[in-house]
């Protein structure tokens, strides 16, 4: 049947709209945020990124981003979408790295309270919270065992206690129990000793002279034997600062 000459000519269908023309300029723009970051990296060196390694590192998401955006043929939607939950991701992990210290500060920090004797480091000094019978403990490493001090600037010498001497393999013969310490239940003997090293964190000492209690002790005490030998030592409150 042949077509009338005043019919209307068959409604042409909708060219889909070409994608190429949007994946370029998203490839232009990703070169232009590579290349702007370059440029601030060498007009303030001293900020942002500080290695080639790490500008490597932001090419290469700039990479793979590009090619998941060619390979996977996203709508603009869709695109606009994963671009916004991948950017609040890369944020997220961007501002995680800048934090790291104060992150690992404030889980230091939590760990501490949980354990006041352990403590945490703050730069290059050592803090320990007060604990709940309202003295300060200190967990020190003495000669690769820790051991558990009680805080005593009043102590003339680091003391350990019987057992804590024994788990050391300290054993001093009868007769070198020469010292006379007098305590809550009376005058305990003891005997000096050196101690190898004692580490607090960081904290390094050699050679700490020491004395082994005889009788009931109760907790090893950290005097002044170990304390005049730190830079400083400061109670501020509830927390005890050491610093080497």
């Amino acid at each position: 049947m042949s077509e009338s000459p005043w019919s209307r000519p068959p409604r042409a269908g909708r060219r889909p709209r070409p994608r190429g023309g949007m994946v370029r300029r998203l490839l232009w723009w990703l070169l232009g945020l590579l290349l702007l970051l370059v440029f601030l990296r060498w007009l303030f060196p001293g900020s942002g990124i500080d290695s080639p390694g790490e500008i490597l590192a932001v090419a290469t998401l700039v990479t793979i981003g590009s090619a998941l955006v060619l390979s996977l043929r996203l709508h603009y939607r869709e695109f606009l979408r994963n671009l916004a939950i991948w950017s609040a991701i890369i944020l997220v992990l961007a501002l995680g790295y800048a934090f790291r210290h104060e992150i690992g500060y404030l889980g230091d920090r939590l760990a501490g309270a949980a354990r006041p004797a352990r403590g945490y480091e703050a730069g290059e000094a050592m803090v320990f919270e007060r604990d709940s019978d309202g003295h300060f403990h200190i967990a020190a490493e003495v000669d690769g065992t820790t051991v558990t001090f009680l805080l005593d600037t009043g102590a003339s010498h680091v003391i350990l206690s019987a057992r804590d001497a024994r788990r050391l393999g300290l054993a001093p013969p009868a007769d070198a129990f020469v010292e006379r310490y007098r305590t809550g239940n009376g005058i305990v003997r003891a005997a000096p000793v050196v101690l190898r090293r004692v580490r607090i964190g960081d904290i390094v000492l050699d050679d700490v002279r020491a004395s082994v209690s005889a009788g009931d002790f109760g907790a090893s005490v950290f005097g002044m034997s170990a304390l005049a030998r730190l830079s400083g030592v400061e109670m501020r409150d509830d927390l005890l600062i050491l610093r080497p």
